[in-house]
């Protein structure tokens, strides 16, 4: 059987992802690598956003102060002009006599994801230094391009650490110069396809995935599926140290990881999870290339969500990807 062809095999489904036919988009868009495989496209926002008290509608709660003053406004009061947020609540960055002020926020971050951060932002032709706004996650920034409006700025950065710095900053040399955000925001970006074939609540799935010479991207594999924001996955993070073989719960959006285990996956080579769904228990066990037969990795046996959800599918947290997969087989 050729490495492009897709067939059933002793009862089996296998997919070795010739083209997609079997998969439906839910976010971004993907398409066969050369020499088969699943390869991200283009991602989309996942899952909710990262940013607590991104519209500033009461209060600066959550924010922190960097080498300035920081305060709650309403927009259409000052500067003047609405935001054009959820609301009329502002953060006002003021610079002290040090100059270069921020106010900051430390985001829960998964390493070697992509994150899109947003915000609006106006500056005043008032200030000694031109353009002084500027949003900064990781080492990726975005800089107002003119003054006396709000604009909207945008930027995206891949994650090195599991708690990473968002920054409003005020990067003028002056003092009392002033700049103003609004709705902050910043989302996990991934590309989600489901797979279209015979499943059930309780299955055994085998994915082959091609694991990368270098990197930290994860791959997830997502199983009963309900929407966006409710499902299982099971969260493979290559060239990580520690533990890199995680089972997580997402309700609502917050994730829980409910088991992990180190399993040091191999690099440049297809390695092998076997997910096996039974009721409560889920089990993911692990075939490295080279071995020849499943050994334990982690196991969680009091799943509470999602029991009767059939849905199963294939996360991609990177772009761009190439052929992250090599193939994926309904076992039964």
């Amino acid at each position: 059987m050729s490495r492009l062809s897709r067939a059933r095999e002793g009862g089996g489904y296998v997919d070795y992802f010739a083209n997609l036919g079997m998969w439906t988009p839910v976010l971004g868009t993907a398409d066969v690598a050369t020499g088969g495989g699943f390869k991200a496209l283009t991602a989309a926002n996942q899952g909710n956003n990262l940013v607590s008290n991104g519209e500033f509608t009461t209060d600066t709660t959550g924010w922190t102060l960097l080498r300035s003053a920081i305060s709650q406004v309403n927009s259409a009061a000052e500067p003047g002009t609405a935001s054009g947020g959820a609301d009329n609540g502002a953060i006002k960055v003021v610079t002290n006599a040090s100059g270069n002020g921020a106010a900051t926020q430390s985001l829960t971050t998964i390493i070697g994801s992509s994150v899109k951060a947003n915000a609006l932002c106006y500056v005043p032709d008032a200030n000694a230094t031109v353009n002084a706004g500027k949003i900064a996650l990781v080492s990726e920034g975005a800089q107002i391009a003119s003054e006396n409006s709000w604009l909207a700025m945008t930027v995206t950065g891949v994650m090195i650490a599991t708690s990473s710095l968002m920054i409003l900053r005020n990067f003028s040399g002056a003092e009392n110069d002033i700049a103003y955000f609004d709705s902050v925001t910043a989302y996990r970006q991934n590309t989600l396809y489901l797979h279209t074939g015979p499943t059930t609540p309780d299955m055994t799935y085998i994915w082959a995935l091609n694991m990368p010479a270098l990197g930290v991207v994860p791959r997830g594999l997502v199983v009963r599926y309900t929407d966006p924001l409710n499902y299982w996955e099971v969260r493979i993070k290559p060239g990580t140290a520690g533990d890199d073989t995680d089972i997580v719960e997402v309700v609502a959006g917050v994730e829980t990881v409910r088991a992990t285990a180190d399993i040091d996956w191999s690099t440049s080579a297809i390695d092998r999870i076997k997910i096996t769904l039974r009721g409560a228990a889920i089990t993911v066990e692990a075939m490295k290339s080279g071995a020849s037969a499943f050994t334990a990795a982690s196991s969680y046996a009091t799943m509470a969500t999602g029991l009767t959800q059939s849905r199963i599918g294939y996360m991609a947290y990177g772009l761009p990807s190439t052929g992250e997969t090599y193939s994926f087989e309904v076992v039964g």
